[in-house]
């Protein structure tokens, strides 16, 4: 399944919903993750699982697709990407792969400043290390195998929304921040920088 933050476990356990399936299997051995051939094995099992999914297992999807748009409008984004994170499980769906890596991290920033606010915090030390490789991997499993996805697929109306266009750069940001954080010592709340990157709300689909 994709990345669980560690070092947020306890304010993020809703978002721990969902199972290993086809299209998030591990590499074949001897490749490694997060290179053109380990994306492009991917890319093969996500086209295999589609071959076996059923009507039901479209139709599930779906409706947890449209069940994340819901609670991501409201602002609940735990509840947002334990949808989309289960959906994609039933069918591979490029946006589901985009919204739950965006979810996700929405998530870790809200309940990060929670906890900020509750414990009377201005500043709270995050690992560099730690926070850098759950980014890369976060990234890896779900938002650029999303984009690749609807590349793969060449799903052009997606792939020129708004919506796409807007996280292709909230993806170029959180890798550019994952290079700055390997490359320094742990910050003052880098969050921060991950809400930043973010920036407003994704133009999420109806539903």
């Amino acid at each position: 399944m994709t990345t669980r933050l560690r070092w947020l476990a306890a304010f993020t356990a809703v978002m721990m919903a969902g199972g290993a399936h086809a299209a998030d299997a591990p590499p074949a051995a001897g490749t490694p993750a997060g290179t053109p051939a380990a994306r492009a094995d991917r890319l093969a099992q996500a086209d295999a699982a589609r071959q076996r999914q059923t009507p039901a297992d479209v139709k599930a999807a779906r409706a947890l697709t449209a069940q994340g748009d819901r609670a991501y409008r409201r602002g609940e984004y735990g509840k947002a990407y334990a949808a989309y994170s289960s959906a994609y499980p039933n069918s591979p769906l490029a946006y589901a792969y985009v919204m739950a890596s965006d979810a996700h991290w929405r998530a870790v920033v809200q309940a990060h400043a929670a906890a900020r606010k509750k414990g009377g915090k201005r500043c709270d030390q995050v690992g560099s290390d730690r926070l850098a490789g759950d980014l890369a991997q976060s990234l890896e499993q779900e938002l650029d195998f999303g984009l690749a996805l609807a590349a793969h697929d060449k799903d052009r109306l997606f792939l020129d929304s708004p919506l796409a266009i807007r996280a292709g750069g909230i993806a170029t940001c959180l890798r550019d921040l994952t290079q700055r954080l390997r490359a320094g010592a742990p910050r003052c709340d880098d969050t921060r920088a991950i809400e930043h990157c973010l920036g407003e709300p994704l133009p999420v689909g109806g539903g």
